[in-house]
């Protein structure tokens, strides 16, 4: 009888908890090992490597374990990586088989093919045409007949995606029946346990079709996962000790109907885990909201601009902002935790309209705003009209914009330090407690004065990515303090450094489990109260009441007791 061929499939991610999970690779580790065409007649492993990463190390752990072939599945971060293994691999042992899929290989599959030198390519969802390729290409035959399979070999090398060397397979189109999708979760390729949680899919396809997204061109409609698979594979997380699930889904509540059946499953039968969610703002409804607030959870919420013309160029048009403020409203009002996406440099934005849209962000109090330089993604439809938009982009990942006709290249570099400062004084400051109140007595907009911290982010000691929150709260005090004296407002310095430094202390003692010793001019109650959104008024409402106040984690929260005067 002959042995079953040996098949690896790399996934090089940059962390090791659950959002790092390598489910992708594991799905076709799970379909070579189901589907009729490759059962008993492959061995299939997942390789799963982490950052940071060595080339060398990785290509003597393939050769190590003597594969027939090796599959890549290549993402923006790791294209680079992968690639440059699949030349080395290739001039090692020229008879492996090596392929590969993944978003970058589905958005430039005849770069990713010729620039590794592999046999062939799989677009698009891998679970089906992976093993049909796969089953040729070890028969000797030609993956190239197999619907969604670029196959041919080139000269590998970087330069050689210059090459012509297009031999495309025929169009893929998503696998219509996800219950012919086996579960790497269940069948044991994947553990949960391994990466504290896992990363989740309910369902595939997204109902819109923006620009710049890879979905932009991707399968219109949503198909879900059966409900038994779904129910399985919460339960195997429970039984794993999962402590963080992220849900991949684009759009989670596309159909609100089903988002609210899911939630009350994970309250009934997750309790303990932490879910994260991508939603649409418009879709949300005060039950989802109550559902959300009902579980240890956190959601995001794609923005992205809050100019409706900005939008609607990209592929999102009828953007209203009293009806997406009204929406995140529900979230605010049942204690949900939420953040939003923004993103400069799309087609027709520039400097003031992203000022603009971050000051509405933030006028929205999300507990984080993430900003990123707009990538013009191969595959998409704004990488299909970059040329005819004048964007001029990094023809390497992660393909950021350099330039536009209203985006120069100095003014990103301006967004870009704001989104540093939104990132370290915002974000990771945890400032969403105090951050709008504090500046009500400013009189300054957030971008303002957001603008005017960036400069000052070279104060900081040490690297900005490792920083303690206990330091970027020592830099925002410093920086309000100046503020408030060039306002002349130094007589409300004392409440504005209560309102800090009790928000931060609090979210260390749930976060990071700390207990920190606190000297409060007012009562905690009254910093916490609702008269604190206007400090000019609570300056003259409440009387001081001195106090030295201790903030510790508790089992139910935070709590605080007081210590003496």
């Amino acid at each position: 009888m002959t042995e079953p061929a040996k098949v690896l499939i790399l996934a090089a991610s940059l962390g090791s908890s659950a959002r790092h999970a390598p489910l992708g690779a594991a799905r076709i580790v799970s379909a070579l090992k189901a589907h009729p065409s490759t059962a008993g007649q492959v061995d299939p492993e997942l390789l799963a490597l982490q950052s940071p990463w060595d080339p060398e190390s990785l290509v003597r752990a393939v050769l190590d374990r003597r594969p027939r072939a090796v599959g890549f599945s290549v993402y923006v971060w790791n294209r680079d990586l992968l690639l440059a293994a699949a030349r080395d691999l290739r001039r090692a042992r020229p008879t492996l088989v090596l392929f590969a899929g993944g978003p970058e290989a589905t958005a430039d599959p005849a770069g990713v093919r010729a620039e590794g030198g592999l046999d062939f390519v799989v677009e698009g969802e891998g679970e089906e045409s992976a093993p049909l390729a796969l089953e040729q290409v070890l028969a000797g035959g030609n993956p190239g007949a197999v619907p969604g399979v670029r196959a041919g070999r080139t000269r590998p090398g970087p330069a050689a995606s210059e090459q012509d060397t297009r031999i495309r397979g025929l169009e893929a189109p998503g696998i219509p029946d996800l219950s012919l999708v086996p579960s790497p979760y269940l069948d044991g390729t994947l553990d949960a346990s391994s990466y504290g949680g896992a990363l989740w899919e309910l369902a595939r396809g997204c109902p819109f079709a923006c620009h710049f997204c890879y979905e932009s061109k991707g399968c219109r409609g949503v198909r879900s996962f059966p409900d038994e698979v779904v129910r399985a594979e919460l339960r195997a997380f429970v039984r794993s000790g999962a402590r963080e699930v992220c849900v991949l889904d684009p759009t989670f509540n596309a159909n609100p109907e089903k988002a609210r059946t899911i939630l009350a499953l994970l309250r009934r039968e997750s309790p303990g885990i932490h879910f994260t969610f991508e939603i649409r703002a418009e879709f949300l409804d005060p039950a989802q909201a109550r559902l959300f607030a009902s579980i240890p959870c956190s959601v995001q919420a794609g923005l992205q601009s809050a100019r409706p013309e900005v939008l609607a160029r990209v592929g999102r048009p009828g953007f209203d902002r009293k009806e997406f403020r009204r929406k995140i409203a529900l979230l605010s009002s049942a204690g949900v935790v939420f953040g939003l996406d923004l993103i400069y440099g799309l087609p027709g934005d520039d400097l003031a309209g992203f000022r603009e849209s971050l000051d509405y962000a933030l006028g929205l109090e999300p507990n984080h705003l993430d900003v990123f330089r707009l990538s013009v993604l191969p595959g998409t439809v704004l990488s299909d009209r970059a040329g005819e938009l004048g964007l001029s982009r990094e023809v390497r990942p992660p393909y950021g914009i350099l330039s536009s006709p209203s985006f120069p290249a100095g003014d990103l570099a301006r967004a870009e330090g704001l989104a540093r400062a939104v990132d370290i004084f915002y974000s990771r400051g945890r400032a969403v407690g105090w951050f709008v109140s504090v500046l009500r007595p400013l009189r300054i907009r957030p971008s303002g004065f957001l603008e005017a911290v960036s400069a000052r982010l070279r104060e900081l000691p040490g690297d900005t990515e490792t920083l303690r929150h206990v330091d970027i709260e020592a830099f925002q005090l410093k920086i309000l303090e100046e503020a408030y004296r060039a306002a002349g407002a130094e007589r409300l310095l004392p409440l504005v450094r209560d309102l800090v430094s009790l928000h931060g202390a609090w979210t260390r003692a749930l976060a990071e489990g700390r207990t920190t010793r606190l000297r409060l001019s007012r009562r905690p109650d009254d910093l916490f109260s609702p008269a604190s959104r206007d400090p000019s008024r609570l300056a003259r409402t409440v009387p001081e009441k001195p106090g030295v106040w201790v903030v510790a984690p508790g089992r139910d929260g935070p709590r605080i007791e007081p210590a003496g005067r």
